[in-house]
């Protein structure tokens, strides 16, 4: 089963929709236990998302090599500060290795640090699991690469 939420496909902020696909079973079961938890959406976002969905996908395709630019400047420059990083293949989050002389700190403090002495505001890994991660949130992606 896969899914696809529509803020994060088409940047809109002011609702909440998305669709997903999957085999017959596990759909059938995903519509069932959806009925029990939504009541629909408000009409004026429904018709808006499939207006959005058939009109011009130009915006979206200029948004995607935005969003390409600001990742390949993120990597690089984490990169040469000394970060093992990889490229994110089909996301605008970035996930890194805390550098090993922080690593003690754990994920919470280290970014507690990164906004103190950098200016730079991340979303702690421990909030999505044990691991030692960072995950870089919007903020640090929208830095202007152009």
């Amino acid at each position: 089963m896969s899914s696809i939420p529509s803020r994060k496909a088409i940047r809109w902020q002011a609702g909440e929709w998305g669709f997903a696909w999957g085999t017959r079973r596990l759909s059938a079961a995903l519509i069932k236990i959806k009925s029990y938890l939504d009541y629909g959406m408000f009409q004026p976002i429904q018709i808006a998302s499939v207006i959005a969905l058939r009109g011009p996908q130009d915006c979206v395709d200029e948004m995607r090599r935005v969003y390409e630019r600001r990742r390949n400047v993120l990597v690089k420059g984490l990169k040469q500060a000394g970060w093992i990083i990889e490229p994110p293949k089909a996301t605008m989050f970035a996930w890194a290795e805390i550098p090993e002389k922080f690593r003690k700190m754990g994920s919470l403090e280290f970014c507690k640090l990164l906004i103190k002495e950098a200016g730079v505001a991340v979303s702690p890994g421990i909030g999505f699991g044990e691991g030692g991660t960072i995950m870089s949130d919007s903020p640090l992606l929208k830095m202007n690469t152009g």
